[in-house]
């Protein structure tokens, strides 16, 4: 009976090929080449709006500033120019930020590599 074997054949190949399917579908997503790149990966943007807080960090000297126009905070390291921006800038002043695009504990967060990124405007 051709008509038997032929049966049987084709749902081994059909079982074989789900079977590698699913290994592919499961080995996509556990070796996901692009897991973990989102905390890391960074861009550089500027953004401009109003100081709605402006605060030094408890520890570090560091500043965390909000802007009325973004949801993600600014940080200033210290050793970056925290303490000349606490100088010249209050909340409700107008600014400019360029830095980059980045996380702190799953939070996007912009990161100021120098005081010069943050200007005043009028």
């Amino acid at each position: 009976m051709p008509g038997v074997n032929l049966q049987r054949e084709e749902k081994v190949a059909l079982i074989l090929l789900l079977m590698v399917a699913s290994s592919l579908a499961v080995a996509c997503w556990a070796f996901d080449p692009h897991e973990g790149q989102a905390a890391d990966a960074s861009r550089s943007l500027t953004v401009e709006g109003q100081i709605t807080q402006f605060e030094e960090t408890r520890s570090g000297g560091h500043l965390l500033i909000r802007l009325d126009s973004t949801p993600e905070q600014i940080f200033v390291p210290a050793d970056r120019g925290a303490d000349e921006l606490s100088g010249i800038l209050e909340v409700g002043d107008r600014v400019s930020v360029t830095g980059e695009l980045g996380q702190y504990r799953g939070q996007p967060e912009i990161r100021v590599g120098r005081s010069s990124a943050v200007q005043k405007l009028r």
